[in-house]
């Protein structure tokens, strides 16, 4: 068993004595005298090619391969952050079903299945293997998403209903035909058709004040991301128009304030409206809805047990856990638009959040030698779990931590990987180009 086994254990010791104690996690995690700005280096560089495995076959012996595509090899204990990406998707991979959708939580140490589902987050899934695609150019990846793509298809139901499978699929088909260049996926589903109606769909749900007829942040975040998405896809100004209304009616309404999702979703297309509309609203949104986030965040200099730095204290949870992600994410798009318009400060600071985060969330993963006890212990590698005293795996957890660990590399270039001259200059994962010269998105 690898080091992290030990760790674990001090983890839960303290963990036990903290929710024994009113407080106790507040006290642990005040700050000791502030060392000042943090800084984080850049981990060393790592190359993801061709020869790393595990690998998944798309040979098979009678007709046409099938999910779950049979993999070979393991985890060969790289520490780059793509590989750890690419091991999440392998995690996907083998818990995708002969339908098509995937597995959606299990209990490792229990080896059994829940019961319930969401399509929206088996269409995040899917996004996320084709954002793995783009990445590595492996084709079963897109194979994978071509399969979960079908079977969305099959589930979705029309009319539409007014929550998040709308978005997410959007954004994920608009990403898998930018992978793949291509809308024809030769088996017979037209995909601008598809998001041409998903994209009409987003505009008639959306109010004259710029809400949505689902109200809340967190399905309005996801709405304004996936109008980016096919807006990039489509180069048509309406979509753009409608998230900049959308958005505009979260800043002036307040309702941001009431959850981090909504830096998750929000900050990386609030990056591509500033680059085509500079507005001064639109960095205030930004810093506004960001800063909380990165204020609870887990520094090195508080006193806590090593095992936490780097996470985030978020919904007042005791501790740090798989959760952390949404900081992550949130402030590495946050960094984008701040290096965009040369608040280095900002840049810096939502950085080294970002780096700090990547490193927990690592250590979150589980790699080879961590499911040993469990009664699968092959199935789970790759996968990330809520948190150390928790080994649930839910599928939209190690997805949107794979998504992470990919922008954190393409946004600061830290690693070298198949298609890294396709990321210079560094596009974001729903599609535009930001850095300066300002110049349209590609439709």
């Amino acid at each position: 068993m690898r080091e992290k086994t030990q760790q674990l254990k001090e983890f839960i010791v303290v963990l036990v004595l903290c929710l024994s104690a009113s407080g106790c996690v507040e006290e642990a995690a005040g700050p000791r005298p502030d060392p000042g700005p943090l800084v984080v280096e850049d981990p060393p560089r790592a190359v993801y090619g061709a020869e790393a495995t595990p690998r998944a076959s798309l040979d098979a012996q009678d007709g046409e391969p099938s999910p779950p595509l049979p993999q070979e090899g393991g985890d060969s204990g790289d520490p780059g952050l793509i590989y750890a990406a690419a091991l999440g998707g392998y995690y996907i991979l083998r818990i995708q079903l002969p339908d098509g959708n995937f597995g959606y939580r299990y209990d490792a140490e229990a080896g059994t299945w829940a019961d319930d589902d969401s399509l929206a987050r088996q269409c995040g899934s899917t996004y996320t293997l084709s954002y793995l695609y783009e990445v590595t150019g492996r084709e079963e990846f897109r194979v994978a998403a071509q399969w979960s793509h079908a079977r969305i298809a099959q589930r979705m139901d029309r009319p539409l209903s007014l929550g998040s499978p709308v978005a997410l699929w959007a954004l994920g088909l608009t990403l898998h035909a930018r992978a793949t260049g291509r809308s024809d996926w030769g088996d017979g589903f037209d995909v601008d058709t598809e998001i041409d109606r998903l994209g009409a769909e987003l505009l008639a749900i959306q109010r004259e004040d710029g809400g949505f007829e689902r109200e809340g942040f967190h399905a309005g975040s996801q709405f304004i991301q996936a109008l980016w998405s096919v807006y990039t896809h489509t180069g048509d100004p309406r979509y753009l128009d409608a998230l900049e209304r959308g958005a505009r009616y979260f800043y002036d309404t307040g309702l941001h304030e009431r959850d981090l999702l909504f830096a998750l979703w929000n900050n990386e297309p609030m990056a591509g409206l500033y680059a085509l509309r500079p507005a001064p609203w639109i960095l205030d949104l930004v810093w506004m809805v960001t800063d909380p986030v990165v204020e609870a965040q887990i520094l090195p200099h508080h006193d806590v047990p090593a095992l936490w730095v780097g996470g985030f204290i978020l919904y007042g949870q005791p501790t740090p856990g798989a959760l952390s992600m949404y900081g992550v994410e949130a402030s590495i798009d946050a960094f984008r638009l701040a290096r965009m318009v040369g608040d280095v400060e900002r840049a810096e600071r939502y950085r080294a959040a970002a780096l700090l985060g990547v490193r927990f969330l690592k250590s979150l993963q589980l790699r080879e030698g961590d499911t040993d006890s469990f009664p699968e212990p092959d199935l789970t590698i790759g996968g990330v779990p809520y948190g150390f005293d928790r080994p649930i795996l839910r599928v939209d957890i190690t997805r949107h931590i794979v998504n992470s660990f990919i922008k954190v590399v393409t946004y600061l270039d830290l690693e070298d990987y198949p298609a890294r001259d396709r990321f210079l200059p560094r596009s974001t994962p729903s599609g535009g180009v930001l850095e300066a010269p300002f110049g349209p998105a590609p439709p």
